[in-house]
């Protein structure tokens, strides 16, 4: 085979590799997400679902379906991440895991409270760095800032900065709340989705 042919063909296969709606790469992603489920020994993740490597997690992790944990998170025990549910780097979901009122036991010697169960519903965007203190549930469509600090629950379709005392604002989406059931529910969003980072099932 000539070399203008050679470099024309690995040119095409590099296209397809990269064409995050190509098969090699969701074959890729596909791969690369089995790998990163064994190493984090989690049972109750979807196939579907991306953690990212270089992240704490703990093996009980519950992920619906295109679930995303990115790099450098730390997910503790007994946490529930809905469907299309996204972690971006840094963030955090801790604390409330050594009990502060023994009296005369310093703190590391005082055991360890049975952490609460911790539910984040579907389609919710923790940002980067944000800190999601155990025991919280955060409501569908809603999006958490880059750097807050969560210490109660958040209601549906809200976007919260800075601590939930703040909430900014409902997200609506072209003035009608994106919580509707005409968005996603039971939809096909294939179509809809460009340049996804997902490896569909």
């Amino acid at each position: 085979m000539p070399a203008f042919q050679r470099s024309s063909l690995g040119a095409v296969l590099v296209k397809r590799l990269l064409d995050r709606r190509g098969p090699l790469y969701r074959a890729f992603r596909t791969g690369r997400s089995a790998t990163t489920r064994a190493r984090y020994r989690t049972r109750n993740v979807s196939r579907s679902a991306l953690l990212a490597p270089g992240s704490f997690i703990a093996a009980d992790l519950v992920a619906g379906d295109y679930a995303f944990v990115g790099p450098g998170c730390t997910v503790q025990s007994g946490v529930e991440l809905g469907r299309y549910t996204m972690l971006a780097s840094g963030a955090s979901i801790v604390g409330a895991d050594h009990p502060i009122d023994v009296v005369g036991t310093p703190m590391t010697f005082a055991g360890r409270d049975t952490l609460k169960r911790t539910v984040i519903g579907e389609d919710v965007w923790i940002g980067q760095n944000a800190i999601v203190m155990v025991g919280v549930t955060i409501g569908d469509y809603a999006i958490v800032a880059a750097g807050s600090v969560v210490t109660h629950d958040v209601p549906e379709g809200q976007i919260v900065a800075v601590s939930l005392r703040k909430v900014l604002r409902p997200l609506c989406v072209r003035g009608r709340p994106r919580s509707s059931p005409c968005c996603i529910e039971d939809q096909d969003i294939r179509p809809n989705v460009r340049q996804s980072s997902y490896a569909w099932s």
